[in-house]
């Protein structure tokens, strides 16, 4: 009976939500269904910090760092994601994005002045199938998904800079 009980509480956990179709990408299928939506790369709202829409350089590789505020282990890495940006080649696009509010963002980036570019995130993350952080996602020129890489990272060790760099071959 006992497990009887625990299986039923578990089913329901995993039973699918409904939600009400939007005009733009929210759910996980949405926005990775390039087939139906485009690239994942135009499926991304992202703001900069005066609240302008970014778009990607379509020409390059784009990193995207998925973080927030109150992440610890976000902000241990992103001395880490300066010193992999000064190693890379301008084949790459790194932004580091968050959902939050922008006023949170903002203040963040007063009190770490890091050299990166931060910007808000208009999709959910969980749309995007991310429920970690700090997660990252490798985006190829063509806008296809090629990577996503969960936790942090000693982004400036060789490994990785090797690993990013066999994206462009």
């Amino acid at each position: 009976m006992k497990y009887f009980i625990v299986s039923i509480l578990l089913s329901l956990l995993f039973l699918p939500g409904y939600r009400q179709a939007q005009d733009s990408p929210t759910t996980e299928t949405e926005i990775f269904d390039t087939t139906r939506t485009g690239t994942l790369r135009s499926n991304l709202v992202l703001l900069d910090l005066s609240g302008n829409q970014i778009k990607p350089d379509s020409g390059k590789v784009l990193i995207l760092n998925l973080w927030a505020t109150w992440c610890k282990p976000c902000i241990a890495e992103m001395p880490y994601l300066v010193n992999m940006q000064a190693a890379l080649s301008d084949d790459f696009q790194l932004l580091l994005a968050s959902d939050e509010g922008m006023e949170k963002i903002k203040k963040f980036t007063k009190n770490r002045p890091f050299d990166l570019q931060f910007a808000g995130i208009q999709n959910s993350i969980e749309s995007m199938g991310v429920y970690s952080l700090p997660t990252t996602l490798v985006i190829g020129k063509n806008g296809d998904l090629l990577e996503t890489l969960v936790g942090a990272r000693k982004w400036d060790s060789p490994e990785q800079i090797n690993l990013l760099n066999s994206y462009l071959k």
